[in-house]
């Protein structure tokens, strides 16, 4: 059930859809909580829909049930720096980059770029 749950989810948030997606993840991470890719796509359906608080609590519960999960500690740290927790952004980012220390996953690629970003900016 929880499958068939995550690809709805999935298939409603690539159509637009981010209430009825994040509806379907919530259900999801109910059917199966120790279930990370569940608490993925449900904080990616909060973050998508401005609920970023909900997003990093989703966020947090997947880097604790897959904490090597590059995905996770990315998403994780994009939802802390746009609530403006440079802290908690910046090690969760940190995490990623850590778990792909080459860089050949997207999550570890877009990690190094959100750092360089932030790093731009405060360097000028």
């Amino acid at each position: 059930m929880s499958d068939a749950l995550l690809a709805m989810s999935a298939r409603l948030l690539r159509d637009g859809d981010a209430a009825a997606a994040g509806d379907a993840a919530e259900v999801a991470t109910l059917a199966a909580p120790e279930d990370a890719r569940a608490w993925l796509l449900f904080g990616a359906c909060a973050a998508r829909r401005g609920m970023l608080e909900r997003a990093v609590v989703a966020f947090r519960q997947a880097c604790t049930l897959a904490p090597s999960q590059v995905e996770s500690w990315l998403m994780l740290g994009e939802a802390s720096l746009d609530l403006g927790d440079l802290a908690a952004g910046a090690r969760a980012l940190e995490r990623a980059m850590t778990l792909d220390p080459r860089a050949e996953h997207p999550a570890g690629r877009r990690a190094r770029a959100l750092v360089a970003r932030a790093l731009a900016q405060l360097g000028g």
